[in-house]
């Protein structure tokens, strides 16, 4: 496993750049190693510019501003020759008052779902922020929620059990399907969303039918909780013997259900033949076990490509995976200890990673270098946990809208420029 050394800074940093000369912003180095210690030190905040002031410790000047801006913050740590670029958010929405779960993004853009405690949602306006509508019927926490593609229904799952379909017109709910027995952590859209996809930590995958909210098959059934899933198209990875469809199933051909599990594995299936073609585990001895001695959990996964996926673990660490030949650790890297509860990636080339621990970071996966790059930081949670990271599909060309849900009840949208 690769330790990343990285730096960390004061969460409302962009809020102290306003104040007027003579407030300061902490900043730190964490290096990874034996006997490494953490380098603190603090940015002064003059009326023009950011610039280093004295070490907390020694008096030396330990950190220098590379480059800054009304939203971007570059810093580097000349000990550690360690330079990481900080992104504040572009708007924050405060829409509930407790714990927000889940967020997604239509595929237009235009509207805004995420969800949280006491069974509530709320879509709102991605451009003016403004709530449109609070969904209600779950009962408990709702875990999960994703727009349809048509952007006009949302999905939703949590602790009560249930999946509801949901109308973003009136707020109405056509649509209570029910047959897990324990909590639905993850959902997934077959095509235009006929079909559906959901697991639970009853460790169970069930493909169903939206038009009569019945369960069409069990995908998977395996003796753990599943804790996240990816589907994506790809005929290479799919059993040789595909089987005929079962009524009322469509478009699962070429179709492969990727799943993170509570026992470490990662494990993927032939949507259409219901066969597992891989189950991957860690290489434990180099890492990877929780203190009992037992595998870290596996807590959400995403296909970079059609032969390789990610996977976030429980210990903090993000295991890039080749699924071809019975799947190959490509490299696994940690940014730190606090378990890993999000991923979103844009392709090969940006993947987006949320800890517990509010850390949110950028990661360059199609570096060549033998240490991966952090591209950039995504701040202003303080120490809640980043639940969720969804890239906005409708982003401009020049731009790539990020959004992610915290514990601290906000959205933030954050503007990236997109690799080339």
């Amino acid at each position: 496993m690769k330790y990343i050394t990285s730096n960390e800074i004061q969460p409302n940093w962009e809020e102290e750049l306003r104040k007027p000369s003579g407030a300061k912003i902490w900043v730190s180095c964490l290096q990874q190693g034996e006997g490494k210690d953490t380098i603190h030190d603090w940015l002064r905040v003059s009326p023009r510019d950011v610039s280093s002031s004295a070490s907390l410790k020694g008096g030396g000047k330990d950190f220098v501003v590379t480059q800054s801006n009304q939203c971007t913050l570059a810093v580097q740590c000349l000990p550690a020759n360690c330079s990481t670029t900080f992104v504040c958010p572009h708007k924050t929405l405060r829409l509930h008052r407790g714990k927000l779960l889940d967020v997604d993004v239509s595929p237009s853009g235009a509207l805004g779902v995420c969800s949280g405690e006491a069974g509530l949602l709320y879509v709102w306006d991605a451009d003016t922020g403004e709530k449109r509508r609070v969904l209600e019927g779950h009962v408990m926490d709702v875990v999960t929620c994703r727009f349809f593609p048509s952007g006009a229904v949302v999905l939703s799952g949590g602790m009560d059990m249930s999946l509801r379909v949901w109308s973003v017109q009136d707020g109405s709910c056509p649509r209570k399907l029910t047959g897990h027995t324990r909590t639905i952590t993850d959902t997934a859209m077959v095509d235009r969303g006929r079909n559906i996809l959901s697991v639970s930590l009853d460790g169970k995958a069930l493909l169903w039918d939206c038009g009569s909210g019945k369960c069409v098959d069990t995908v998977a059934s395996i003796p753990c909780p599943i804790n996240g899933c990816a589907l994506h198209t790809s005929a290479s990875l799919c059993a040789e013997n595909s089987t005929p469809p079962q009524e009322p199933e469509c478009g699962t051909q070429d179709k492969v259900l990727l799943l993170s599990c509570e026992d470490g594995t990662l494990r993927t299936y032939d949507l259409r033949a219901r066969k597992e073609v891989l189950k991957f585990s860690r290489d434990v001895t180099a890492g990877g076990q929780d203190t009992h001695g037992r595998p870290s959990a596996g807590n959400k996964c995403v296909f970079t490509s059609d032969t390789r996926a990610v996977c976030g673990y429980q210990d903090g660490a993000l295991c890039d995976v080749d699924l071809r030949m019975g799947g190959e650790a490509v490299q696994t890297v940690s940014f730190g200890s606090s378990p890993l509860t999000s991923i979103a990636c844009a392709g090969r080339e940006q993947c987006i990673v949320g800890h517990a621990d509010g850390t949110c970071v950028v990661w360059n996966t199609s570096c060549s270098s033998d240490i991966p790059v952090i591209q950039c930081k995504l701040t202003g949670p303080d120490c809640d946990s980043v639940t969720a990271v969804r890239m906005c599909a409708a982003s401009c060309q020049d731009k790539l809208k990020v959004f992610t849900s915290c514990r601290d009840g906000c959205v933030r949208e954050y503007s990236l420029a997109p690799r080339t």
